[in-house]
């Protein structure tokens, strides 16, 4: 029987060319298993071939330390599997037939010739096998017997208070106490037609308590809901409390609440130790007492990497930590400054971090980038005004070098003058710098141009934020400048495949992981948000906007933001294995020293990143693109 039609309409073999499929199928046998049978154990030898199921369903299965089986995924027509046969000698988990199963077997090496020389199937394929990767990787850190009782793989399900406690949102405040008393908790879910619209807690209660009893609840409440499911685990509550200040989180399933997690439920839990560095951090009151704080946040980040916690979550909790360090240091500052004589700030402005910290992706404690954004005031006043917040952020910068973050060494700082400025300054040399796009200039726009306020007057940020986009709406050659500028340096593997290193020097032999590769997915994500007037300043937040608004499709967007994440994850286990070697963090990795599968999913993000690049040179119209 030919199988040619069949395979036609199964992905990736879809994405190969009718002839290439044709010529293979002398090569593709047909193999059935009954109910019940494995086709191959956790452990084994690996068989030369790749199985895809015509018909049937098999459970794929990892065995723990305890000798219990896990089902990882439960799988069925039209799915393939056995794929480490293309890069293992044995199998990492064991597939079992849960029906009568029909398969067909595709020899290795038919399979590994079309990842040569079908693109599209070889870009499918593997991202379909590190999505794979992820999933058996995640289970096996969350249910193996040496992580079960951890604290950040904890589950919420198991902190959380069930049923839910709700009131009417016409109740009123009177009510809301008898129930907080009666009941012995602290917070009650706002329903409104049995849809839920905010939350009463006890400090909201205390704050209107001087009103009136009788007022309703829908007045007093917090009018939004922090919310995740019961299987987020205790770091991801933790960082979504830390993010939307809020000390309870609701779990909701399948559209319906289940359940609250409150801080105090987890107090006993050393994860707390997250929200007691914030609170570490908002609490100090001088700069000694935030110094001593960053050897606990620096623990915290070593608990979070050696726990396989993922890069987004990971740079946003650490982004958090280090906003609110940097914001305690301002008002340490300001206290400091009107005890000096200076008074208070003579004008609204706000402070602006730039670079990775502007957007949320610091990891360590990288060199200092900053801007101070004032509003204008008279010319007779500019330069009294600007000499008063230079001398703030001079004082703020000593501190940060103190608790271990060194000044920038372009002196991007808000101290300068030239990063000290009045709205109608920023935005008269923000035209200029997009107006004239000298290589200079285009070097100071790819750090200022991701700007994030943290402290101060958000709406003077949002203005600017309007005027950078309205400037690329009238300038739109700025745009095809700052893609000519990364378009300099193309990433990409050899002809042979192998990966491009350096040559010679210190590095020799290894990759820059952050300087070859990683930057060019930042520089396109952020062309295209300006292009698109899309604020988010955060490169997967970008690129996830930027899918959602048919900029890429769907597997464009999918496949930038995974490469992303795998060079994230790659430069995170090199660092560990350095720090664990005694060496100090840096960029670099010697590709060939990793495992085979780690080489495979360096591969594919470093194909995506020519991808990105071929987009963007076709995009913004740059020569060799069209």
């Amino acid at each position: 029987m030919n199988y040619y039609e069949e395979l036609q309409s199964i992905v990736p073999f879809s994405l190969l060319p009718p002839s290439a499929l044709a010529e293979a199928m002398a090569q593709v046998k047909p193999v059935f298993f009954p109910r019940g049978q494995k086709i191959f154990y956790q452990d084994q030898p690996v068989y030369p071939y790749l199985f895809i199921t015509l018909s049937g369903s098999l459970d794929l299965l990892v065995r723990h330390q305890g000798g219990q089986d896990m089902l990882i995924e439960r799988c069925g027509q039209h799915f393939f599997f056995g794929e480490s046969a293309l890069t293992e000698s044995t199998y990492p988990l064991t597939a079992k037939a849960t029906s009568d199963l029909l398969c067909l077997t595709i020899e290795r090496e038919r399979v590994l010739a079309w990842m040569e020389e079908q693109a599209a199937f070889s870009a499918h394929l593997a991202r379909t096998v590190i999505a794979r990767q992820h999933i058996l990787l995640d289970e096996v850190i969350t249910e193996s017997p040496t992580t079960a009782n951890d604290p950040l793989r904890s589950l919420a399900r198991d902190f959380m208070s069930s049923p839910i406690v709700s009131v009417d949102a016409s109740a009123s405040l009177r009510s809301v106490a008898q129930q907080m008393a009666e009941k012995n908790i602290g917070a009650l879910v706002v329903m409104d037609q049995e849809q839920p619209i905010g939350i009463i807690t006890e400090r909201d209660l205390i704050h209107h308590w001087a009103a009136s009893l009788d007022l309703p609840v829908a007045k007093a409440m917090r009018p939004s809901l922090t919310i995740l499911t019961p299987d987020a685990h205790l770091y991801q509550v933790l960082l979504a409390m830390m993010r939307d200040h809020s000390r309870y989180v609701c779990l909701q399933e399948e559209s319906k609440l289940v359940g609250i997690i409150a801080h105090s439920d987890i107090v006993q839990c050393s994860t707390n130790d997250a929200l007691a560095l914030v609170q570490a951090l908002q609490s100090s009151a001088t700069v000694a007492e935030l110094v001593a704080v960053m050897p606990r946040i620096d623990r915290w980040l070593d608990l979070m990497l050696t726990h396989h916690v993922q890069p987004t979550e990971i740079m946003d909790m650490i982004s958090h930590l280090y906003d609110q360090l940097t914001v305690r240091a301002i008002e340490i500052a300001l206290s400091q400054m009107i005890e000096a004589g200076y008074g208070p700030p003579p004008t609204a402005y706000c402070w602006l971090s730039l670079g990775s910290a502007g957007r949320r992706e610091q990891m360590t404690r990288t060199d200092q980038d900053h801007a101070i954004l004032f509003a204008p005031v008279p010319h007779s006043q500019r330069e009294q005004v600007r000499q008063y917040f230079m001398t703030l952020a001079a004082r703020v910068v000593e501190s940060l070098v103190a608790c271990g973050f060194a000044p920038c060494r372009g002196n991007v700082m808000g101290s300068s003058p030239d990063w000290c400025r009045a709205l109608d300054e920023w935005q008269e040399r923000l035209e200029t710098w997009i107006e004239e796009s000298l290589s200079k200039n285009i070097r100071l726009l790819t750090i200022f141009l991701d700007f994030r306020d943290i402290y101060g007057d958000t709406v003077l940020a949002s203005q600017l934020r309007h005027s950078v986009h309205d400037l690329y709406r009238r300038y739109p050659v700025g745009l095809h400048h700052l893609a000519a500028d990364d378009l300099q340096h193309r990433a990409g593997l050899s002809f042979l495949r192998s990966f491009v290193t350096e040559k010679s020097g210190e590095h020799k032999d290894e990759l820059d992981l952050k300087r070859s590769l990683m930057v060019h997915i930042v520089d396109s994500a952020r062309i295209f948000a300006l292009r698109a007037g899309i604020g988010t300043t955060n490169t997967v937040e970008r690129l996830q906007q930027l899918q959602t608004a048919n900029t890429f499709s769907t597997d464009d967007g999918e496949r930038f933001i995974q490469s992303y994440l795998t060079l994230m994850e790659l430069r995170i286990c090199e660092n560990i294995r350095r720090k664990n070697r005694g060496l100090p963090p840096d960029n670099y990795i010697n590709p060939y020293q990793l495992s085979k599968p780690e080489q495979n999913r360096l591969r594919e993000a470093i194909q995506a990143v020519s991808r990105l690049q071929q987009l963007t040179g076709s995009a913004f119209r740059l020569p060799g693109f069209l």
